[in-house]
C-alpha cells in the first residue's frame, strides 16, 4: 500500500517508550531515511505529545496530534489509519484520539519506499519533518508491529486491542 498512491492503509504495534523523543516511524523513498519523499509517519512533538501525520499530493503535511504518553513499565497500542473516505486517524489503547481530514496520500510509485522503525536515519535533518520537531532516534521498545493495505474498522482495532 505505501507504493501505491490513495491506497488505505493502517499501521498497528504496541510501545513502550522510555522517553518521549523522536520518529516512531519514518517513510522514504531512499534506504537512507532520504529521497524525493521523506517524512516521519509518527513520532513525538517537543512537548512529548504523539504525532501521526502523512504527506498529500500536493507536497502538505496534514498531521494529527495524540496524548502525551505514560512513561511506565506498560505498554500502549497505536493504530495509525487513513484512508480517502476517512482521512488521518490515531488510535491509542483502543480508542479515536484524533482525526482529520486528508483525502489524498502521496507514496512513490517509481521508486521502493521504507518505513524505517525507530529512527530517521540520514532524514533526519534533511525531510520535511511537518509537526514532528523532535526527529530523531526513538529510545524504548516496539513490539508486534504490523501494516495493513485497508483502513482498520473500530472492530478490527478492538480485536487487536483485546488479543
Amino acid at each position: 500500500s505505501f507504493g501505491k498512491t490513495n491506497q488505505s492503509f493502517s499501521i498497528s504495534f504496541w510501545i513502550q517508550p522510555q522517553i518521549l523523543f523522536g520518529t516512531i516511524v519514518h517513510l522514504s523513498t531512499s534506504s537512507q531515511g532520504t529521497g524525493s519523499e521523506c517524512f516521519p509517519l509518527l513520532g513525538f512533538a517537543s512537548n512529548g505529545s504523539l504525532i501521526a501525520q502523512v504527506l498529500t499530493k500536493n507536497n502538505t503535511i496534514v498531521a494529527v496530534a495524540g496524548p502525551i504518553l505514560s512513561l511506565s513499565s506498560s505498554w500502549t497500542a497505536i493504530v495509525l489509519t487513513w484512508s480517502e473516505t476517512n482521512g488521518l486517524k490515531l488510535y491509542v489503547n483502543n480508542a479515536l484520539v484524533s482525526s482529520m481530514t486528508a483525502s489524498t496520500f502521496l507514496a512513490s510509485e517509481t521508486t521502493s519506499n521504507y518505513l524505517t522503525l525507530g529512527n530517521c536515519l540520514n532524514g533526519c535533518s534533511g525531510c520535511s519533518n511537518g509537526t514532528m520537531n523532535a526527529a530523531g532516534p526513538f529510545t524504548g521498545a516496539i513490539d508486534d508491529w504490523r501494516i495493513y493495505s485497508r483502513e482498520l474498522s473500530s472492530n478490527d482495532i478492538c480485536t487487536l486491542y483485546s488479543n
